[in-house]
């Protein structure tokens, strides 16, 4: 993938789209099937239809088109249906509730099936998770599957929802300021929903970013979604700033801003966005092992990697094991079961970790390590 393909071909149509001036378009040799590709990896496909459409190429798009655009359009159906399902039982059992990421973020595209999501997302009072657990159980068709460090996770025969109790990410710098979500939430009267402010939605978003490109990296979405509260919501730019500096993420949030406008204005990069930009494009919407590896490596050199991998700290064994919150005793028990499960379940990716790790070399750890520095991450 070239750099003229990405400027002159993906993004146009990808601003084309969502409504924006697509710029320069090299009509000529668009390459579908590489932008299908990337749309897919980075999950914006319904974003490249509209855009094909706009641009006049709707029908010389792969013949499999129509059928995927009606595939995201159905998907988008049961995952509006199993969210009013669930709006309905928590209005009726007056249970608060604020909306998250893609059930809320969709409001601001062209069109709310553009805006994909793997799952229903939606924050409720901590003190009020069971009864919201088991009024789902009631009177909807969701089942309880687990309950994870920051949501119960539970789901219908379509579609899975992450039931928060907290939007935390595990991150020291930006916890203490998750933490207080409801804080910056806000009632609609009549209704048990609360929306977040704009500024602290804006947050919210950014601060989930830091949290990804940390991990296993951040793909196309995110930026889109960042361009979209900051150019059709309105809010106070000066408060957004004060929010990522306590939790220093600013140079970050900034860095993510210049690159949504590259992609989405057609302004020129600077190096530390031509950087952030190959680390995103190919990370794709689940990131990858290669990003994942980095950032594991960048704290974790030589051995080191390998002992942090094997042995976790009793706090991350506390948020995957809740029970071990309240029976420290089981701290030992829980790291052996974890073993067991990467040697019995997860052996596959353990092994693909390992060779991913083994095959890092030191040039890319650096440039890796000085992209973070330039985030101030």
């Amino acid at each position: 993938m070239t750099d003229s393909f990405l400027s002159e071909v993906f993004f146009p149509i990808i601003r084309a789209g969502l409504g924006l001036p697509p710029g320069v378009f090299a009509r000529e040799d668009p390459d579908f099937q590489n932008v299908i590709e990337i749309g897919k990896r980075h999950s914006v496909l319904p974003i490249v239809w509209t855009g094909l459409d706009a641009l006049g190429l709707s029908e010389e798009s792969p013949k499999e088109a129509g059928s995927m655009r009606l595939n995201d359009i159905f998907l988008f159906a049961q995952r509006d249906l199993a969210l009013e399902s669930i709006v309905n039982c928590f209005e009726k059992n007056q249970i608060d509730y604020v909306l998250l990421k893609g059930s809320v973020l969709r409001d601001l595209y062209p069109e709310q099936w553009m805006r994909t999501s793997c799952d229903v997302d939606v924050l409720v009072r901590e003190e009020a998770l069971d009864s919201a657990v088991d009024a789902l159980k009631r009177e909807t068709d969701f089942t309880y599957v687990q309950r994870l460090y920051h949501d119960v996770s539970m789901t219908n025969p379509n579609v899975h929802l992450e039931l928060h109790f907290s939007i935390k990410e595990g991150v020291e710098r930006i916890d203490g300021l998750l933490s207080r979500a409801w804080d910056y939430a806000v009632g609609q009267e009549g209704s048990c929903r609360f929306v977040f402010s704009p500024e602290y939605q804006i947050f919210h978003v950014v601060a989930h970013m830091a949290y990804h490109f940390t991990q296993e990296g951040l793909g196309i979405r995110p930026f889109i979604d960042l361009w979209l509260l900051r150019h059709r919501t309105e809010y106070d730019e000066s408060a957004v700033r004060e929010l990522c500096r306590q939790c220093g993420i600013l140079v970050f949030y900034e860095e993510c801003c210049r690159l949504s406008e590259v992609w989405l204005e057609g302004k020129e990069h600077t190096p530390v966005t031509k950087a952030l930009e190959e680390y995103s494009i190919k990370g794709g919407v689940f990131g990858s092992y290669r990003n994942l590896i980095l950032s594991k490596k960048r704290k974790h050199r030589g051995i080191g990697f390998y002992f942090s991998r094997l042995f976790v700290s009793s706090d991350t064994l506390k948020e995957i094991y809740p029970k071990a919150k309240k029976y420290p005793v089981l701290l030992s028990f829980y790291q052996i079961r974890r073993w067991l499960r990467a040697l019995f379940c997860r052996r596959k990716d353990v092994l693909r970790e390992i060779k991913s790790a083994k095959n890092t070399s030191n040039s890319e750890l650096e440039s890796f390590d000085q992209l973070m520095k330039s985030l101030g991450l």
